[in-house]
Formats: structure tokens, C-alpha cells, sequence
């Protein structure tokens, strides 16, 4: 417990997606907005926070095939939520 905090991520959320011209054509950019909810617990509490974060980000294709996030510029960051409250023993 004295060691240090512990964090865990219980739901992301995609709150809004806007497609915006990417400078290469294997390229999509999109402006994003979406919310991270976790707690945070240390000396016998617990923080639980929801965060909404957005950022500018290019998603180029691999030679696979697949989605690799190649840009990512974060525009904006803000506390939605936050409580405090007791740890309690025997629940996950």
C-alpha cells in the first residue's frame, strides 16, 4: 500500500469522431474526443475520475493492412468527474 498508487481504467468511451483531410493518401486524420473513467487508489482510498481528452490524429496503413496511430497531438484535456471515498474490503 505504501508503495505507490494504483490505477485501473474501467470504461473508454469515443464521444465524437470528425474526419479531416490527411496530407498523405494512405493517410486519415480525424479530430477525436473521448473519455477515460478509472479510479486511482492509495493510503486507503479511492479516486474515482472521468477524464475527456481530444487530439488531432493520423492513422497511417501498414503494409498489412492494418491501422498504426502515426500522429497524435492532444488539443484539449479536462476533468469531467471526480469522488473520494473509502476503500472497502471484499469487493472487486
Amino acid at each position: 500500500e505504501q508503495g505507490g498508487a494504483i490505477a485501473r481504467v474501467e470504461k473508454v468511451g469515443v464521444r465524437e469522431m470528425t474526419p479531416l483531410k490527411g496530407e498523405q493518401s494512405d493517410e486519415v486524420v480525424v479530430d477525436c474526443t473521448w473519455s477515460v473513467t478509472g479510479t486511482v487508489e492509495h493510503w486507503g482510498h479511492v479516486h474515482t475520475r472521468e477524464n475527456e481528452y481530444s487530439a488531432i490524429m493520423a492513422i497511417s496503413l501498414t503494409p498489412e493492412g492494418r491501422g498504426r496511430i502515426t500522429g497524435f497531438d492532444v488539443t484539449n484535456e479536462k476533468r469531467v468527474r471526480f469522488e473520494t471515498g473509502l476503500r472497502t474490503f471484499g469487493e472487486d
